[in-house]
This record gives C-alpha cells, structure tokens and sequence, in this order.
C-alpha cells in the first residue's frame, strides 16, 4: 500500500476582502494583504509548521522554531 501524501495547501487570495489566505485542514487562515512580502511570509510559517508538525498550526504559539519552505527542502 502507498504512503498517503501530504498535500501543500496553496495560497489563495479571498475575493472579497482582497486578502491572502491559506486553509490548513479545513481552517481558514488569513495572512494579510494577497501578494504582499507579509502575507508570503506568514504563509511560509504556516505551511512549515504544517509539514514539520502534520498538523494545522496553533495559532497564538511562538514556540516552534521558524522554518521556511526553502529550509525544508534542504533537510
């Protein structure tokens, strides 16, 4: 049997308020204005804490080490 494969969440932008957003198991996150430095940023944080831990970030929670999806690569 095949290893199920994780799936990367894209960033997607939210029409009607114009903002960049990322859903991780069924929750939405938004992450600021779409194709701004800050918004891609946040996403990268989030999709790393999503492959590191296989699991939707904790939001609020700085405890993790910051990853970026350049970083994950590497390893």
């Amino acid at each position: 049997m095949k290893p199920k494969r994780l799936r990367i969440p894209s960033l997607t932008l939210h029409k009607s308020t114009g903002r960049a957003r990322v859903r991780i198991k069924g929750k939405s996150y938004y992450l600021g204005k779409y194709g701004s430095v800050e918004a891609q940023e946040k996403y990268e944080k989030q999709i790393s804490e999503y492959l590191v831990l296989g699991e939707a970030p904790q939001s609020g929670t700085n405890e993790r080490p910051e990853l970026t999806i350049s970083e994950l690569k590497r390893r």
